[in-house]
């Protein structure tokens, strides 16, 4: 409560004008590119206090094989991993900001200079790539270097997203996209999400909306959203969930799903039939539909 009460107070400060309030990917990147020298300062207090700093260890120390850490920020979660043969084979940390990559690069070469990694990194490849991951993601180290050899591992082990749902115009297209690129041949490859938004009580999630502007703004993160709500559009499976602090702190184990891929579908089916009726405009429009099918589709 301490912690609500005090980002809700920095929130109020100032209440931002309509037309800068960061809404697209675009303009909550700029957001992140601009606070990322001060940003383990400004959420360090509130995340130990708020017990998130405990749950990022435990997520990171539990990722094993080839790993893929989403949203990674400023690599907040890089000095939990556990390196080696039984834990972590290869790291590759991606953000959609050039800023908090950079900011990611300076802190893995301090904690790996002064020993602050768990385990050998000796050997374990740990990339940084500036990229929306909406798009498209590096495969794991092996699999590009193995280029295009028969049988090649294709995905990743284990997938890690921390406090990314909140800062991307796209969350259910997110959690989808970077569930295609899991290792499928791997029965226990997983996806791990530690996520903020709505809480349990209807007061809070009040709080919540009327100054969400005021953090985005400030943080780049719409803190009200719904997660649970986002996890079941986007058609994966749930292994384990949890919460805490009222609610508004969500963890999930996630795995990829039948379910998942017909929403998919469904979704490209839809992208299709608009396509179809945009090439209906201009001197095709006034064809009957019938004619159109059966002569200009031919």
């Amino acid at each position: 409560m301490v912690c609500y009460t005090v980002m809700v107070g920095a929130s109020m400060l100032r209440e931002p004008k309509s037309e800068e309030v960061p809404r697209t990917q675009a303009e909550l990147t700029t957001v992140y590119d601009r606070t990322a020298g001060n940003f383990d300062t400004d959420v360090g207090y509130s995340e130990w206090a708020g017990g998130i700093l405990k749950a990022r260890q435990s997520i990171a120390s539990s990722c094993t094989g080839d790993v893929l850490e989403v949203s990674a920020g400023t690599a907040r979660n890089l000095g939990y991993y556990r390196f080696g043969p039984d834990g972590v084979k290869s790291l590759t940390l991606v953000d959609i900001s050039r800023e908090m990559v950079e900011q990611g690069k300076l802190k893995w070469k301090a904690l790996h200079s002064q020993n602050g990694l768990q385990g050998v990194t000796q050997g374990v490849p740990v990339r940084f790539w500036q990229g929306d991951v909406k798009g498209s993601i590096p495969e794991p180290p092996q699999a590009e270097t193995e280029g295009a050899i028969k049988g090649r591992k294709h995905g990743y082990d284990t997938i890690y997203q921390s406090m990314g749902l909140c800062s991307t115009d796209e969350p259910v297209q997110l959690l989808q996209n970077i569930a295609c690129h899991l290792d499928r041949s791997n029965p226990d490859a997983k996806i791990y999400l530690l996520e903020h938004g709505r809480g349990y009580y209807d007061w809070m999630n009040g709080i919540l909306d009327k100054f969400a502007p005021q953090h985005a703004t400030k943080h780049g993160c719409w803190w009200n959203r719904d997660i649970g709500q986002i996890v079941h559009d986007s058609g994966l499976e749930i292994v384990q969930e949890r919460r805490m602090s009222f609610g508004t702190t969500w963890i999930y184990e996630l795995k990829p799903s039948d379910r998942m891929k017909q929403i998919q579908e469904a979704a490209r089916s839809k992208v299709v039939d608009r396509e179809d009726e945009s090439e209906l405009t201009g001197i095709s429009s006034w064809l009957p539909r019938w004619t159109y099918e059966k002569i200009c589709k031919r």
